[in-house]
């Protein structure tokens, strides 16, 4: 499920592929290549889009750019979106664990 911002629109795909399409006119902005598709939403703060893929790794992303942030190994792939409350962040992989973050 695509998830946008007031000049973006991003999603993961089947491809192995993060993408960021312009709102106003559909080009793409950037992609990262992750190594495995993404098969979940991905969660946002006001300057980073946060997702993992199949490859067992969860994704932070610099909105305006696409440079990827921090790339986390998480030992089980990500089948669900991430989720943000206030300061924290939790994800959960397919091998039954649930990971927590604090983030900026």
């Amino acid at each position: 499920m695509p998830i946008s911002d007031a000049k973006k629109v991003y999603f993961g795909c089947n491809d192995g592929y993060f993408y960021a399409l312009s709102l106003r006119n559909g080009s793409v902005l950037w992609k990262v290549e992750t190594g495995a598709p993404i098969i979940t939403s991905a969660a946002q703060t006001k300057s980073q889009v946060i997702f993992g893929s199949l490859d067992r790794d969860l994704f932070v992303v610099d909105k305006s750019d696409g440079k990827v942030v921090q790339k986390i190994y998480l030992d089980g792939r990500v089948r669900t979106a991430p989720a943000i409350y206030e300061h924290y962040l939790a994800v959960c992989t397919d091998n039954a664990n649930v990971f927590g973050f604090k983030i900026k």
